[in-house]
């Protein structure tokens, strides 16, 4: 359920191995600095939230195991340079996922498509919605609300009038 940027922005000190866990703590953003778009690793999180711990299940503790094997010296965890300095830019994480779930036969979905379908998969399973709201890091559950499919229904003609007029 985490934004592209929290994933982007993960490093090895953000992986617990023995809890199964990873905390996010920090996200990367765009800003526009001396008229230039640079990207920033930010100390805090959209929301304005305290870090986060997210349990991650044995198949994912697995595959970060192997690329923990394979780059583990590198800062980063999803990175694009040699050092492992600089993390991966957003439209390479995408297209990194693209190939792999190709290779693994399923479909490809964005970063977003992902983040959406996992908060509505919470919903349908019967997850709390405080629990969903803070997995996602979202500062309310307005938000949270507005990615359940279930729960998108627009204004009625009759609420609106009541509303707008």
């Amino acid at each position: 359920m985490q934004r592209s940027g929290e994933w982007r922005a993960l490093t090895w000190d953000d992986v617990n191995f023995e809890k199964g866990t990873i905390i996010v703590r920090h996200s990367l953003t765009h800003r526009e600095i001396d008229g230039k778009l640079v990207t920033i690793d930010d100390e805090h999180l959209k929301a304005d939230e305290a870090a986060r711990e997210i349990e991650i299940t044995e198949k994912a503790i697995s595959i970060l195991k192997e690329l923990y094997l394979l780059n583990g010296q590198k800062h980063y965890v999803f990175n694009s340079s040699r050092d492992g300095q600089l993390p991966i830019a957003g439209n390479r994480l995408n297209e990194n996922i693209k190939k792999y779930c190709k290779i693994v036969g399923i479909e490809p979905l964005s970063t977003h498509c992902q983040r959406r379908g996992a908060i509505q998969d919470a919903y349908t399973a019967g997850m709390p919605e405080d629990q969903i709201r803070a997995t996602a890091g979202h500062s309310d559950s307005t938000m949270t609300r507005y990615y359940n499919r279930n729960n998108n229904s627009t204004l009625s003609k009759e609420m609106q009038t009541k509303i707008f007029g």
